[in-house]
């Protein structure tokens, strides 16, 4: 997992300690980070002046850069995206005059298989690092693979509250990308399943299974 040098405030006095230090603003609860020696808001970036004094005692406080662990992956849901990213595909295919693809249970549970196990085993791509492949994974679901497509994807998005938003930047990027713009808007795809995991570091691993 990710890390970050957060302030640890331990008081001289009273020796109560305090690991994690957020930004007391009335629109901005960041949590506070230790750069090049300086403490900053991690959210919007202001500066930030260490506590000297007690909240408990009032008395003394040290002030300690440690390293703490920050999952960094988005806040909603992955069924939440899944539906979103699914939406905008269908939206992009509506624009350039194809038909909407039917959700596929199926095959969303070999895209969900595959995304979590990009995460596990850190890659990104068709081909796992023990080789194997898409029709690999379909045979192992009882999936017809005689035609199939699959697109994937790893991306950092800057807004991780806004599911909408985070698919749209998907399906952009693979409509971006001249191989996965052909899976996406193929006229005779009738079936889809999307399938989305989180990596701690903001990824989002996505895949999309066609048919």
């Amino acid at each position: 997992m990710t890390s970050v040098l957060t302030p640890v405030h331990t008081c001289v006095d009273c020796g109560r300690v305090s690991r994690r230090s957020h930004h007391d603003h009335r629109t901005c609860d960041g949590l506070v980070v230790v750069v090049d020696g300086d403490h900053e808001c991690s959210r919007c970036g202001a500066p930030i002046r260490p506590a000297t004094t007690c909240g408990d005692c009032g008395g003394d406080v040290t002030v300690e850069a440690r390293a703490m662990p920050v999952d960094f992956s988005p806040s909603v849901s992955r069924r939440a995206l899944e539906a979103a990213i699914h939406d905008a595909t269908n939206h992009a295919r509506r624009s350039h005059g194809l038909d909407a693809l039917d959700a596929d249970p199926h095959l969303a549970t070999i895209a969900r298989s595959h995304s979590t196990h990009m995460v596990d085993a850190d890659f990104s791509g068709h081909e796992t690092p023990d080789g194997r492949t898409l029709t690999d994974r379909y045979d192992r679901a009882g999936y017809d693979w005689r035609q199939c497509g699959e697109n994937v994807a790893k991306h950092y998005p800057d807004d991780l509250d806004d599911a909408t938003v985070i698919a749209r930047e998907i399906v952009e990027g693979w409509l971006d990308s001249p191989g996965h713009r052909e899976n996406l808007l193929e006229p005779d795809w009738r079936v889809e399943g999307i399938g989305v995991d989180y990596a701690t570091d903001g990824a989002v691993l996505a895949t999309q299974n066609v048919a």
